[in-house]
């Protein structure tokens, strides 16, 4: 008993008992349910379940997982309640309907897992004869389209100057080709509220007054009767909504066809502080025909005076890509009945880099009607999530048997199953924090620090060499815990490796201590063995670096691996099990 009382061990046990219990917690407190991962444009019920929802009861019937959403959705007729998000919610789905949609189960561990474990789609993009910038231009149209459908579970990277990496936990493949690769309908439209007295009101256009009357729950315009949209004076209009009070129409003022250009220069654009908050702005230019459309749709249009005093029309510019209200803005009130080729685009933020990140965003949804330049699909795979649980078993598998089959030689070797032991659970306990960093940052950077700190403590950080690797593992072990782990199978590979390396280093201590010069102390062998320790480890993590930052797929998630067990086995379980010998020894 007072060997555990070395802090070596006490922490490396400590830490082990941590990483267990993160790793169990989810499966202790298991919910019901599904997770909806790709929801289509045309799916029936697409008003009330999107991506991301959690679905916990279809019709009165609790789902357990995806094969009890999928037997109740494909069976459910006419009016049929959802649990969604714990709300209740009701769609009518009809005969024959489009039920397009794609969900996983509720999670069992808080591990992240990519696409070729969990199953899902891996699209590679590539920006023909494209530069970096117009790379990017593109990726952020994607993005922001990404953002403005709500899918949460899409994953978007650059790889390279001309290449796009996008993941999706749907399987349908053709859907998100189409989602990706369709140009996008830009749209801005004018907001105007009516006020009805007596079912009938009135709304002005270039100057000239319509009226606006609702009899038997429909809309007539100047006597006209109109079901959603009318025109006037080529003036498109949609009738939003309509109560007993109010009816809001909508009037398009311009849209993608008319965006000439979205200028990106300094003299275009800007950005200030006032009031505490940032103000952005840049400028448009839009053709003649929208130019004029907005002209007449403004005429005549009522203001008001906003809290920092300045004056603004009651009707706001409100953008839609896709049918997809993306933006609000408020319109100057000197803009009035103007033809202005070049309007300008502004908006406020709280801070710096929220104000040039919606800045980039609104520049992206006025240019999504257009791409800078066409990607082409240059590689596409679908993986199924049953691929991806048997590929986690026959690891469990290959760990265990690599374990066994290292017990017997490490046996054979010093024929002392007292070293055999430690030697084992070491390695074993490495993969458990491996793990239980990729599940949790907290825990992640805990490891690290506390990693750090031992190694300085116990003076073993006395060679500039050294120095020089624990810096550069501080940097990318916290790289990793900031962004969020993902493991793949390159990463499971690495884990793999991990074992042979662990097990290798166990070894080279324990030759100096039982095989090494008779009479040193413990410490002196112990040294010596970290000597050889250290500068392997060095070797690997100057290899592993430029993979993190600068690697993609399998390059980086089997270096991250790399990294992360060489930084916990060299500053934890190495200084345990040399404890655990140490004792042995005495």
């Amino acid at each position: 008993m007072k060997s555990l009382k070395d802090p070596r061990l006490m922490i490396w046990i400590s830490l082990v008992l941590i990483s267990l219990l993160i790793l169990a917690s989810p499966r202790i407190s298991k919910k019901s349910g599904v997770i909806v991962t790709f929801v289509s444009d045309n799916f029936t019920c697409s008003n009330i379940i999107s991506e991301g929802d959690h679905i916990i009861e279809i019709s009165g019937q609790t789902i357990k997982n995806s094969d009890d959403f999928y037997n109740m959705i494909n069976s459910a007729k006419g009016p049929t309640t959802f649990i969604i998000n714990n709300n209740p919610k009701t769609c009518d789905i009809p005969e024959n309907a489009n039920l397009n949609i794609t969900v996983k189960n509720m999670k069992t561990e808080n591990l992240e897992f990519g696409i070729d474990i969990q199953g899902g789609t891996r699209i590679l993009l590539k920006v023909e004869n494209a530069t970096k910038e117009t790379r990017d231009q593109v990726l952020r149209i994607i993005e922001t389209r990404i953002n403005l459908y709500g899918l949460k579970e899409m994953k978007i990277s650059p790889i390279g100057n001309n290449l796009i990496q996008i993941e999706t936990s749907s399987s349908n493949a053709e859907e998100v080709k189409n989602f990706l690769m369709k140009q996008g309908k830009f749209e801005a439209k004018i907001q105007e509220i009516i006020p009805l007295n007596n079912s009938k009101g009135q709304f002005k256009l270039d100057g000239k007054t319509h009226e606006i009357e609702i009899k038997d729950n429909k809309v007539y315009v100047d006597n006209t009767f109109y079901k959603d949209n009318f025109e006037i004076d080529e003036i498109k209009f949609e009738i939003e909504n309509y109560t007993d009070e109010n009816i809001v129409l909508f009037a398009t003022a311009f849209t993608g066809d008319d965006i000439v250009n979205v200028f990106t220069d300094q003299q275009h654009s800007s950005l200030t502080y006032s009031g505490n908050v940032y103000q952005f702005m840049f400028t448009v230019q839009i053709s003649k025909q929208g130019a004029k459309r907005f002209a007449k749709i403004t005429k005549d249009q009522e203001t008001f005076i906003s809290q920092n005093g300045e004056s603004y029309l009651k009707t706001p510019l409100v953008l839609f890509v896709d049918g997809k209200e993306a933006s609000s803005l408020n319109i100057a009130a000197d803009l009035a009945g103007q033809e202005v080729l070049t309007p300008s685009i502004t908006g406020t933020r709280e801070t710096r880099e929220e104000a040039i990140n919606e800045m980039k965003r609104m520049k992206s949804i006025l240019r999504s009607g257009s791409l800078p330049a066409k990607p082409e699909i240059v590689k596409m795979d679908t993986i199924s999530p049953f691929l991806g649980k048997e590929f986690i078993h026959s690891t469990l598998y290959v760990i265990l048997t690599a374990c066994a089959v290292v017990s017997l030689i490490v046996f054979v070797r010093y024929r002392n199953i007292k070293i055999v032991f430690p030697m084992i659970a070491a390695t074993l306990s490495e993969i458990v924090l491996i793990l239980g960093i990729a599940a949790s940052q907290l825990f992640g950077a805990l490891v690290l620090i506390t990693a750090i700190s031992l190694i300085i403590v116990k003076g073993e950080a006395n060679k500039w060499l050294r120095w020089v690797t624990i810096f550069l593992m501080f940097v990318m072990g916290f790289a990793v815990v900031l962004s969020k782990w993902i493991l793949d199978i390159p990463a499971f590979a690495g884990l793999i490796a991990i074992i042979g390396t662990s097990v290798g280093q166990m070894i080279i201590i324990t030759d100096q201590v039982i095989f090494g010069k008779k009479g040193l102390p413990f410490n002196k062998k112990y040294n010596k063995a970290l000597d050889m320790i250290w500068n392997s480890a060095a070797t690997v993590v100057a290899a592993m670096f430029p993979l993190i930052f600068l690697g993609t797929g399998m390059l980086k998630g089997f270096a991250i691996t790399i990294v992360i067990g060489v930084t916990v086995g060299i500053m934890i379980t190495r200084p345990a099990y040399a404890a655990i010998l140490e004792k042995f020894e005495k």
